[in-house]
Formats: C-alpha cells, sequence, structure tokens
C-alpha cells in the first residue's frame, strides 16, 4: 500500500471525525504551508502536500496545531501513534534470518 493511502487510512480508522478534523485545519492553514507553492500560489490539495513532504511529517507538517480547536495535545498524541506506524518492524524479521544462517 502506498504511504498516502495507508496515511489516509489510518486517519479514516482512528475515527471519522479524526480524518474531518484534519481535512478542516489542513485547508484551513495555507499560511503554514506556504512552502509549498505552484508558480507563487499555495497550494491547497492534500495529495500535493502528502506527495512533497515525508511520511513521517504527514501530521506534524500539515498546520499549526496551536490554532486549531483541539489544540496541540490533541495533534502531538495522534502523531506520536502515526509515527509507530511508520516506524514499525516486522517483529519476525531478525528471527527468520537467523534461521537461515
Amino acid at each position: 500500500m502506498r504511504k498516502k493511502e495507508k496515511f489516509i487510512r489510518f486517519l479514516k480508522e482512528e475515527g471519522r471525525d479524526v480524518f474531518n478534523k484534519f481535512i478542516d485545519n489542513f485547508n484551513k492553514d495555507l499560511y503554514f504551508r506556504s512552502r509549498f507553492n505552484d508558480g507563487g500560489k499555495p497550494n491547497k490539495s492534500l495529495n500535493y502536500y502528502l506527495t512533497k513532504t515525508y511520511v513521517s511529517n504527514y501530521i506534524s507538517d500539515a498546520f499549526s496545531w496551536y490554532d486549531t480547536k483541539e489544540k496541540a495535545i490533541y495533534w502531538q498524541n495522534l502523531n506520536i501513534k502515526w509515527l509507530r506506524i511508520c516506524y514499525e518492524r516486522n517483529p519476525f524479521s531478525k528471527c527468520e534470518k537467523k534461521k537461515n544462517l
């Protein structure tokens, strides 16, 4: 599964409200994302943002957490969950390599 689809699925699995809150805040905060420009105009496209952003920064770079109704702690906790998914590894990978030795 591609990283963009995995992220969208993650937000939706966290709850419909989580996905909607993320999209609403993303769409409101063009200033925060002003570094993603095409021809000098801030790009509003979520697809463009997800293409240009490191997967581990999808939540942390999307908008200013402080300026949201949910505040920073809400987004920080969601970001921690997302980072765990980004960096999870197959727990059997080392065991399989040892067996092959």
